[in-house]
């Protein structure tokens, strides 16, 4: 279960830093 949640959240965080960029940039415009 802990190695589970460890590689959900590096996946989380590794879409985040994706989707980040995108979404400051469209408010940034």
């Amino acid at each position: 279960m802990k190695r589970y949640d460890k590689v959900f959240k590096e996946e989380a965080v590794r879409l985040s830093d994706e989707i980040g960029p995108k979404k400051a940039a469209e408010q940034l415009g």
